[in-house]
């Protein structure tokens, strides 16, 4: 087969293992929904992202410990589709989302942003809200990542 159906039967054998998807290609839709039928949320990156060092150390290092990464070349092309809760976020909800979605950190977010951590913590407070992500038993962080995912949709102007 091929590895996202390796990914899929190695989290069957252990629901617990956590799996970051390497692509040459945009699988973002393959990727979606690969994640309404693994056990754990899946993270992604093409290849394309994963020769920075940085980011790819960081998207392993949110993988092992529970989120979900998206490929950051793909997020910052991502725009909110018509009608979805994301387009309802304020253009600066919708930034700190992105950058969620792209596995960092809140203080990192906040260092990118030029804003301090209890911004990025307000932000993501109302992000969980209009997306109606509430913290019973669930990790509203992967929770509106996931969201992202499906409620966006990339360009590709330059």
């Amino acid at each position: 087969g091929n590895g996202v159906a390796l990914g899929v039967q190695l989290q069957r054998f252990d629901p617990n293992l956590a799996i970051m998807l390497l692509s040459s290609e945009d699988v973002m839709g393959l990727f979606a929904t690969v994640q309404n039928e693994a056990p754990k949320p899946w993270s992604y990156l093409s290849k394309r992202s994963s020769f920075a060092r940085d980011v790819l150390v960081r998207a392993v290092t949110a993988t092992a410990a529970g989120q979900v990464v998206l490929d950051p070349y793909l997020v910052q092309r991502s725009e909110p589709r018509a009608g979805s809760a994301i387009a309802e976020l304020t253009p600066a909800q919708f930034g700190v989302l992105r950058l969620i979605a792209e596995g960092l950190s809140n203080e990192a977010a906040a260092e990118r942003l030029g804003i301090n951590t209890r911004s990025v913590e307000s932000h993501l407070k109302s992000i969980y809200q209009r997306l109606g992500i509430d913290g019973d038993g669930t990790n509203r962080r992967v929770a509106a990542v996931l969201a992202f995912l499906e409620q966006t949709g990339r360009t590709w102007r330059n």
